[in-house]
Parts: structure tokens; C-alpha cells; sequence
């Protein structure tokens, strides 16, 4: 009779009907107690419905009956598992798999009760053979992959949701977390599809909403992100990753402050969590308080003084504080507890560049690849040591590859232009570096509704409006193509930066100048100075000619009376360029490795603004005016009283070589885009000669070079 009954409370067990199953369970156990597969089965009723303490005490009953019951062992442990009871629950499946090995159940159980311990790779392990016994185990496939990504293995961990949602299409949690390993990846795109699948299946998702958002962040979406997180939070308000996340979008917004009252709210949920604090930290620095990021970072530290991420996220803010040489220490540091951390060594790598080792750092995005050969951050830096080593034609390969992995990262195609613009590429190059405009650094200085020029609409009769974008060098150089407008019949307003004003406001007959932040006259047509070499189609062989500018001759007339009579050929010095240039401590020149230039007879002159006291005692045998260089109209009139000018990368080598005055180029080993490789002279610049250091910081071998020019005349 008893057993007529269980098989019922099995069947229906089985239908879903619990609350009766349970009730025959109940008048089997009434007439024999001792039936440990009705205590067993007993226990799964009340597990299903959420008395999981009631159903251990059943298991416990099944077990003391039968101590190898592998059903009540595996069962008792996922219950000990909704309990929050792990060590329990691990030992519970433990004994499972010692009585039967074979057993899926106890195997997948035991998986996830290491996992949620901590023990990865040990969760790894039995996943594996949850696999091997069953290889279309769905759920062993995701967790298994959970685990992965949170070793940062992320490309592996994509290959398990994929044969997971491959086995279980409608698994919402999969879809959610192979966005999160793409997001990781850098394949926002694709993380965006992964988590909108998710949604498709369970709109109201915090976890798949929170890996959207972040999807969005990378596509430079934050303000969609922003929407996505506030939606996920109305579901979930008490998720700290949530509110951290929408710090990160607001401060993408520019509402940093805002910002950071949401990293606070996610560091009131979970004090002291260290991605919480880095995320706080970034957004620090994208107010400008490095300072205070900094700090941030170090109090993390003092507490945990081996948190490899915390030490990673200072070596970050030191590198935005320009303290690169203590950013490597710390990730040094870092690296001797973690050698193989493919992010510390990509950033470590970007960070050597600056510093101008960029073999080292070209070593470092190497081993970044081999351990995470799909990582495009190491791939593109190791494009760009490649391209600071003068092997620009590896480095193409190197950025076109990393730019094809992550087309959003907009940098990467910039970077890319400067190696095909070295090569002598002006078309490709050129067409790369109009992505520029997508870059915040980079981004255009103004915005105009009236179209940009293409180069092939016909602009007889229209105004063609072209307006400066970075630096002074740039304007001056680009400023050649204002004739090939006119030929066109155009009408050209011209925007340059106000101190260059003075020296375009006569320039070219027909041709309006006004400054920098000027109101605009009307105009029917707009293009940037630095965009006019693609849409002209510009090749080596069709670069225009230069422009010359004319100094005015009441000023150059002031100078030869402030200079007097020559003292011997006058030679114009500009060892230094503006400070805060990007590439500023590779191409300035030491003035202590200058100074035997200038035991050469010469009346030598000093062409550039700012010179300390230190450079002055120095550089004694130099003179200099620099108050006196109030604009680029007074540098033209003194340019025009020299006989030749000898200068490193600045503006006051476009300017003199566009007034036609010899000059001499210095250029670091490190060097710009547009002086191409290996070459002395310059198609830009028919009047320039460049001498180049044959490795890295020798400005000696330079300095050695010129001497020998100067006394062959």
C-alpha cells in the first residue's frame, strides 16, 4: 500500500504539483518511517517550496537511514546552498562524489559551492567534469564561464556562453553574462546585442541592464547608459554596481559632481570595495582632482597593501598626474605579485612610451598578447612603440588589426593615421586622421551646422569658412591650401589663433582673417585646416606650395636697430617648445647638450619666448628678447634679420620655413607625423633641412652634426 502511494507522490511530483506531493509523502512516512526515499523525495517537495531548512532536517532523516543516499547527499547540498550555509553545502556534495563520482548532480552542486567560496580554479575543475559526464550541461557550461571571467579570462569564458546559449537560447542569465565577458573583451557592439537578447527574454533584469549600460559606456553613449542604469536601479535599488556605474555616466556628461554622489551611495552599500573606489577615483581625475584620486588610492593601499587593483588604479592617476616614473614603480610592484596580468602590462607599456622607453614598452604590449592575444588596448600600443621606433611599417599592420577588434575606440585610428602620414601614406593617412574629430583630446574647438566641404562641391561664389584646430605649427602649415580655394573662385574667411592674427590679417590678397574666438561672418561653406589635405586628395608629389608670409618692415627695420651690426652670420635658437605639448620631453633639447653648439663663431639668437635664468647663465653666449616676441608678427621681424634659424620641433620652424629663411630642423627620435622617415629634407618645406638622432635621447650625436654643417658653410 505504501508504496502504491510514493510512486503517486513521485507522479505527482513530477506534474508540479507539490503542496500534494508532499501530503503522500507525509502518509507514507505515517506508515513507515523508515522509507529513506520518501524522506529523500520528502525533502525536494519542501525544497520547492522554499522550506529549505525543513528539507535538510528530511535529508538528514534520509541520511541517517542511508549515509550514502546520493539523491538526499546532492539535494541536501543545493538546499544548504539557498541557505548560504557553503562550507555545508560543499561537504554535503563532497560526500556525493565520493559515493558516486559519476553522479551529475552532486558533481554541477559541488562546482557551485566552490565557486561562490572564492575557489575559481577549482570550480573550473568540476565544471569539467560535470562536462566530460555531460556534455550538454548548460548550466556547467555558464558557471563554468563565470568563473573564468572572474579570473579574467575573458575570451575563454565567451567560448563557454557560447556553447551555452548554443544549448539554451532562452537562458536570459548566459546572454547577460556573454555581454559582460564582451564588454571585457572591448566588443561593445556586440555586448550591446548579447545584453538586448538577454532583455528580449526578461525585460526586467538588473544584471543584464547593468552590462548594457556599460556596453553603452564604451560606445560613448553616456547618456543612454545614464537611462539604462536609472531603470536598473528603480528594480534594484540596494545594487552598488548600479549606482558606481552611474557615476561613471554622469561623469562622462560632464556631472561629476552628481557623479560623485553616486559612487558614495555605492560605497555606503558596500564599504571599501575596491572597484567602487577606483571607479570614484576616475572620476576624480575627469573633474581634474588627481590630487584627491590620488589620495584615494592610497588609503586603499594602507589597508590592503597588496590589492593588485588599487595598485594598478594609482599607477593610472600618477600617469595623469605626468609622475610616470613613480606610475612604473608602482606597477613594478605590482607585476612582481602578478607577472602575468595582461592589463598591468598594456598600461605599463603606454606609460614606458611617454617616457620615451619605448622598447621596453614595446616588450611589455608583447607579453600583455601572448597572454591575451584578442587584447586590442596591447595590440595598439604595441603599434605605437612600433611607431615611436621608427617601424612605422609594422606598426600599420599592428593598429589596423586593433582598430578592425574595437572600431569604437576611435584612438586607435588616429594612431594608425600617424603611422601611414610617417610612411608617406598622405591619403590613407590622412582619411584615418579625420577620426580625430571623434576623440574628446582632439575633438574640433567648435561645432558649425553649415556642412564640411568635401573638396568636390563646387564653391564658386560661396564662402568657404576654414578655422584653426590645434596648434600654431598646424595652422601655419596648412595654410598653403587657401590658394587652391581661391582658384576656385571661393570667397575665404580664414580663424586662426589670436597671437597669429597679426601676421594672417595681410597675408593674401582676398582672403579675411579673423582671430581665434572672433564672431564668424556668414558662410556657406566650412572646413578645418587640418582636414583640407584629405579632402584635396593630397599625395608626396601634390603637397602645394607654401605661401611665403611676409614680415612687416617697419618691425623687421626695429629689430636690425635693437640687434645692431652683425656680429658674424646670424643664427636664430629655439632649443624648447611649449611645456604642456604632448610630445614636449622627447622633442626639446637639454640646453647643458646645446651648449657646445655655441662655441661656434656666430651672433646667436634666441627665438623663443620663455627662457629661465637657469638656461640664460647657460646659454650665456646667446642673446635673448623674449619679452619682446609679443606676438608671431614680432617673431616673423626677427626671424627676417637672421641668416638661417636651427630649431626643434615648434612653430617657429614652420613659421621661418615659411618665410623662406633656411632652417635647420632638430628632430628627436621620437618625432611628428609629417617629417616621414630617414630623409634630410621635407616635401613641405623646400628650405628645411632635417638632422635627426640616429637612436633615442642622442642629441649629442645632433649637436655634433650641426657643428660639422656649420663649419662646411
Amino acid at each position: 500500500m505504501s508504496q502504491a502511494v510514493f510512486e503517486e507522490a513521485n507522479a505527482l511530483l513530477s506534474q508540479g504539483q507539490v503542496a500534494a506531493a508532499l501530503e503522500r509523502y507525509g502518509q507514507v512516512l505515517a506508515a513507515d518511517p523508515a522509507h529513506a526515499d520518501a524522506l529523500s523525495n520528502r525533502g525536494v517537495a519542501l525544497q520547492l517550496l522554499g522550506r529549505q531548512g525543513e528539507a535538510v532536517a528530511s535529508y538528514d532523516q534520509a541520511l541517517r537511514l542511508q549515509p550514502q543516499h546520493i539523491d538526499a547527499l546532492a539535494n541536501r547540498g543545493f538546499a544548504l546552498l539557498d541557505l548560504g550555509r557553503l562550507q555545508d553545502a560543499l561537504g554535503s556534495f563532497g560526500q556525493g562524489c565520493e559515493a558516486r563520482p559519476a553522479h551529475v548532480a552532486a558533481q554541477y552542486g559541488r562546482g557551485l559551492a566552490q565557486h561562490r567560496l572564492g575557489l575559481a580554479s577549482a570550480a573550473i575543475e568540476t565544471y569539467d567534469i560535470v562536462l566530460r559526464l555531460d556534455p550538454r550541461h548548460a548550466a556547467a557550461q555558464a558557471n563554468r564561464s563565470v568563473a573564468l571571467l572572474g579570473l579574467g579570462l575573458s575570451q575563454e569564458a565567451l567560448s563557454g556562453f557560447d556553447s551555452a546559449v548554443a544549448l539554451t537560447p532562452q537562458d536570459a542569465d548566459a546572454w547577460s553574462n556573454r555581454g559582460n565577458a564582451l564588454n571585457q573583451l572591448g566588443r561593445a557592439a556586440a555586448a550591446l546585442e548579447s545584453c538586448e537578447r538577454a532583455l528580449a527574454l526578461r525585460p526586467d533584469f538588473p544584471e543584464a541592464l547593468l552590462n548594457r549600460g556599460i556596453a553603452l559606456l564604451h560606445l560613448a553613449q553616456p547618456d543612454a547608459a545614464l537611462l539604462t542604469f536609472d531603470r536598473a536601479i528603480a528594480l534594484r535599488p540596494e545594487m552598488p554596481e548600479l549606482w558606481s556605474s552611474r557615476g561613471v555616466a554622469l561623469a562622462a556628461l560632464g556631472r561629476g559632481a552628481e557623479g560623485m554622489a553616486s559612487h558614495d551611495r555605492a560605497l555606503l552599500l558596500r564599504p571599501g570595495d575596491v572597484p567602487f573606489v577606483q571607479a570614484k577615483a576616475r572620476t576624480l581625475e575627469t573633474l581634474g582632482r588627481q590630487a584627491e584620486a590620488l589620495a584615494l588610492t592610497e588609503q586603499v593601499l594602507r589597508e590592503r597593501p597588496a590589492d593588485l587593483q588599487t595598485m594598478h588604479q594609482k599607477a593610472i592617476v600618477l600617469h595623469t598626474l605626468r609622475r610616470d616614473v613613480e606610475a612604473v614603480a608602482v606597477l613594478d610592484q605590482a607585476l612582481a605579485l602578478t607577472p602575468e596580468n595582461p592589463d598591468m602590462l598594456a598600461d605599463r607599456s603606454a606609460i614606458l612610451h611617454r617616457l620615451g622607453r619605448d622598447a621596453e614598452g614595446l616588450a611589455d604590449a608583447e607579453a600583455s598578447l601572448r597572454l591575451r592575444p584578442d587584447f586590442f588596448i596591447a595590440l595598439c600600443n604595441r603599434g605605437v612603440a612600433l611607431h615611436a621606433l621608427q617601424r612605422s611599417a609594422e606598426a600599420v599592420v599592428a593598429l589596423r588589426h586593433a582598430a578592425t577588434m574595437a572600431p569604437q575606440e576611435h584612438r586607435i585610428s588616429v594612431n594608425l593615421a600617424y603611422a601611414l602620414l610617417m610612411e608617406g601614406r598622405l591619403v590613407e593617412g590622412f582619411a584615418a586622421l579625420e577620426t580625430r574629430k571623434l576623440v574628446v583630446e582632439t575633438r574640433l574647438p567648435r561645432q558649425f551646422e553649415q556642412p564640411m566641404w568635401d573638396g568636390q562641391r563646387p564653391v564658386a561664389g560661396k564662402t568657404v569658412f576654414l578655422h584653426w584646430e590645434q596648434g600654431f605649427g598646424d595652422t601655419l602649415q596648412m595654410a598653403r591650401y587657401v590658394p587652391l580655394l581661391q582658384a576656385r573662385r571661393a570667397q575665404v574667411v580664414i580663424s586662426v589663433q589670436d597671437p597669429l592674427l597679426p601676421l594672417f590679417r595681410d597675408w593674401l590678397p582676398g582672403v579675411e582673417a579673423i582671430g581665434g574666438t572672433a564672431p564668424v561672418p556668414a558662410f556657406d561653406e566650412q572646413v578645418s585646416l587640418l582636414s583640407l589635405p584629405h579632402v584635396l586628395g593630397t599625395t608626396l608629389d601634390s603637397i602645394p606650395p607654401v605661401v611665403p608670409f611676409a614680415a612687416d618692415p617697419a618691425r623687421v627695420a626695429a629689430w636690425e636697430a635693437r640687434l645692431g651690426p652683425p656680429r658674424g652670420r646670424r643664427i636664430g635658437l629655439v632649443w624648447a617648445g611649449a611645456p604642456l605639448h604632448r610630445n614636449n620631453h622627447n622633442r626639446s633639447m637639454p640646453p647643458e647638450v646645446l651648449a657646445p653648439l655655441l662655441t661656434e663663431p656666430a651672433d646667436w639668437i634666441a627665438v623663443q619666448k620663455e627662457v629661465s635664468e637657469a638656461d640664460r647663465v647657460l646659454l650665456d653666449a646667446c642673446r635673448w628678447f623674449g619679452p619682446e616676441l609679443t606676438d608671431f608678427a614680432e617673431t616673423a621681424a626677427l626671424i627676417a634679420t637672421l641668416d638661417l634659424v636651427i630649431t626643434v620641433d615648434t612653430s617657429v620652424a614652420h613659421l621661418a620655413a615659411s618665410m623662406g629663411k633656411p632652417v635647420w630642423l632638430l628632430l628627436a627620435f621620437v618625432l611628428d607625423w609629417r617629417w616621414l622617415r630617414e630623409r634630410e629634407d621635407t616635401p613641405w618645406y623646400p628650405s628645411m633641412r632635417l638632422f635627426r638622432q640616429p637612436v633615442p635621447g642622442a642629441w649629442d650625436a645632433v649637436v655634433e652634426a650641426l657643428r660639422t654643417a656649420l663649419r662646411a658653410g
